[in-house]
């Protein structure tokens, strides 16, 4: 009977577990805390004494917390966690400082509702798994930490430029964690719906994670894009996934496309093009134009940048093109393409086209204007595109059409 019994007992103490960490018993009167972030130096897997410096607000709409209350700061993955030393902020009393286990305990301070702390000089050995950086903040009224006023949860990370979360923990929540490779602080921001739901600053390696941790369980449609330093963005990655009660999903191993700049719009015949951009460091860049479609290759350099020279235009016919580029890593894992950007190759010869004088209408050079020369005029119509420019005033426009219908049939 009782090893029948053994399988459901040990998933019963895997849920207990769980509700003792995520989900202690709260009062009524509970309430999240604000703006919850823990700011770590190193988030090297497994690497010892690493600082936090743990930040909160209590909301406007809570209690005073008194002098007999504790702030717990709860490192559940984490081992070889020591005391706070430090309290930033506006606070009276004498803080008390010390450590029990996984979490660093203050008491003896009051403070209002709307005040912001920070809390420093803790250290802790990092987890060895990327998606165990979990961290719980909690005031209570007993130092067991049972009698709950106020909690949130964060996710420690290098990055202190983030738009942080903090909940009021329920039983009935799935918690998300996106994680992902683009160039070093690059702004990643994470939508839904036609709301932003988050957003993470890339840190030195590339690396940005977002943890979610009060999602409704079910279906989530999620968008993903990043604006490097230089204002430039990559494209969209969009995320269907199911998001199972009770559970952490994680989805990891995104590769946010490049970003993509050209130096002109506008390319003499002959002449250099040059296109630059960043995405994650070491990763491979294949760059295309089209149509018809040739292919460059470049690498991204340590802080994530690329650039390339194309110095064949003199094999691209005057007329519009394409540019985009697409980055994979080492490992083979392989971005979305980039934003395209249009760019023209015109040349100088005659009236600024290949064939010759076209100041008259004849932009296709056989010795009379007619319905052929009118076609090409029609498909560079509204362009810069100096194959049709006939007055080569720099536009397509009906000033080009009327000159070509005044030598019409010569």
């Amino acid at each position: 009977m009782l090893p029948a019994l053994a399988p459901k007992l040990h998933i019963f103490l895997a849920f207990c577990l769980f509700f003792f960490i995520f989900a202690l018993p709260i009062k009524a009167q509970s309430s999240a805390l604000d703006d919850v972030n823990d700011t770590i130096s190193d988030d090297t897997l497994s690497v010892p004494d690493v600082a936090h410096s743990v930040n909160f607000s209590l909301p406007s709409a809570a209690g005073i917390i008194n002098t007999t209350d504790w702030i717990h700061i709860q490192l559940p993955n984490f081992t070889s966690v020591t005391a706070a030393t430090t309290i930033v902020g506006a606070f009276g009393g004498t803080p008390v400082f010390s450590v029990s286990g996984d979490t660093s305990k203050i008491t003896g301070i009051t403070f209002l509702p709307g005040t912001e702390l920070t809390i420093e000089g803790l250290s802790a050995t990092n987890p060895s798994a990327n998606d165990l950086f979990l961290v719980r903040v909690a005031i209570t009224e007993d130092e067991a930490g049972t009698i709950i006023k106020n909690v949130g949860l964060t996710f420690a990370t290098t990055s202190n430029f983030l738009i942080r979360f903090s909940v009021i923990i329920a039983n009935d929540v799935a918690r998300l964690l996106i994680k992902g490779l683009t160039a070093p602080a690059t702004l990643v921001t994470f939508t839904e719906g036609d709301a932003v739901t988050g957003t993470d600053l890339a840190g030195p390696s590339g690396a940005f994670s977002k943890l979610f941790p009060a999602n409704v369980p079910g279906d989530h449609f999620i968008n993903i894009f990043g604006v490097d330093t230089e204002n430039r963005t990559t494209s969209v990655i969009n995320l269907s996934l199911y998001t199972p009660i009770y559970q952490l999903t994680t989805v990891s191993n995104l590769l946010l496309s490049p970003t993509i700049e050209i130096d002109s719009t506008q390319v003499l015949q002959g002449n250099n093009l040059i296109a630059s951009g960043s995405a994650y460091p070491g990763t491979s860049i294949t760059l295309f134009t089209d149509a018809p479609v040739r292919s460059y290759t470049a690498s991204t350099s340590a802080a994530g940048l690329w650039n390339y020279t194309i110095t064949d235009t003199n094999t691209y016919s005057p007329g519009d093109y394409r540019i985009y580029a697409i980055a994979q890593t080492q490992t083979s894992i392989q971005s979305l393409f980039s934003p395209s950007l249009l760019f023209s190759i015109v040349t100088s010869v005659g009236g600024g086209t290949a064939c010759g004088d076209i100041s008259q209408g004849d932009l296709n050079c056989d010795a009379i204007v007619n319905l052929t020369d009118f076609s090409i005029l029609m498909y560079y119509w509204g362009t810069t595109n100096a194959a049709a420019d006939i007055n080569t005033d720099g536009n397509v426009e009906l000033t080009d059409f009327s000159i070509m219908m005044y030598y019409w049939g010569t």
